[in-house]
C-alpha cells in the first residue's frame, strides 16, 4: 500500500498551521496506527527541523521510529547534511512520478513538494500530488490557475480537442483539515476531495 503526506515539520512550532511540539507525538502515532513495515510512504517535503545537533538527532529519532518504506520527495526545508538522516529513507529526491493502483485501476501520479502548474500527462489523466503551500493565499491562488486551465482546456476540448481531461492535483499537506496529521492513500485522497467539490 501507498501513502502520502506533507509538511509534516517535525520539531517546528508555527502559528499558521496552529502546529505545536505536540503535533510531533499526534503525527507518529497516527502514522504508526495506519502504516505497516510493508507500505510505501512518499513525504512530500519539510520533514522537519534541522541545523543545531539537538534538532538532528531529534529528527533522527523521530524518523527511524516510523514504520514504512520512506521515500523523501525534498522540500525547501529539508537539509539532509547528516547521513544518518538520510539513511533512514529508501530513496531521496527532488521529484518522482509512480503509478499507484486504486480501484483496481492504474493511476500515474506526478509527486513534487511544490505544487506544478503544468505537470507530465496532466492531460492525460496524470495525478499530481504536492504539498510547500499549506493552507495558504499561495494556496489558494494555485487552485484558481488550476481551475482556469482546466476551463480553457474545456474550451479546446469543443473545438476539436477530444482527449483532455480536466487537470486533477491534490494538496496533502499534514495539516488539512482532511489529513489530520496522517499518511493517507489515493483512495482516501480522492475519495475525500471527491466529496468536497461534488
Amino acid at each position: 500500500m501507498n501513502y502520502y503526506i506533507s509538511d509534516i515539520h517535525f520539531g517546528c512550532q508555527n502559528s499558521y498551521d496552529n502546529r505545536t511540539l505536540e503535533h510531533d507525538k499526534i503525527v507518529k502515532e497516527n502514522w504508526n496506527r495506519v502504516v505497516t513495515n510493508a507500505d510505501n510512504v512518499y513525504i512530500l517535503g519539510d520533514i522537519g527541523k534541522v541545523g543545531n545537533n539537538q534538532d538532528t538527532e531529534r529528527l533522527i529519532e523521530i524518523i527511524a521510529t516510523l514504520k514504512g518504506r520512506k521515500t523523501l520527495i525534498v522540500g525547501n526545508h529539508d537539509v539532509l547534511r547528516d547521513i544518518r538522516l538520510r539513511q533512514l529513507f529508501v530513496e531521496v529526491c527532488d521529484y518522482k512520478e509512480i503509478v499507484d493502483n486504486y480501484n483496481g485501476m492504474n493511476h500515474k501520479v506526478v509527486l513534487s513538494h511544490y505544487p506544478i502548474l503544468f505537470w507530465n500527462g496532466q492531460h492525460k489523466g496524470w495525478l499530481h500530488l504536492y504539498g510547500h503551500v499549506h493552507m495558504s493565499d499561495e494556496w489558494e491562488v494555485y487552485k484558481k490557475s488550476l481551475d482556469y486551465v482546466n476551463e480553457y482546456f474545456e474550451n479546446r476540448t469543443k473545438k476539436g480537442y477530444t482527449d483532455c481531461p480536466p487537470a486533477v492535483a491534490y494538496n496533502v499537506g499534514a495539516a488539512l483539515p482532511y489529513m489530520d496529521w496522517t499518511p493517507r492513500t489515493l483512495k482516501e485522497i480522492i475519495s475525500v476531495n471527491s466529496e468536497k467539490s461534488s
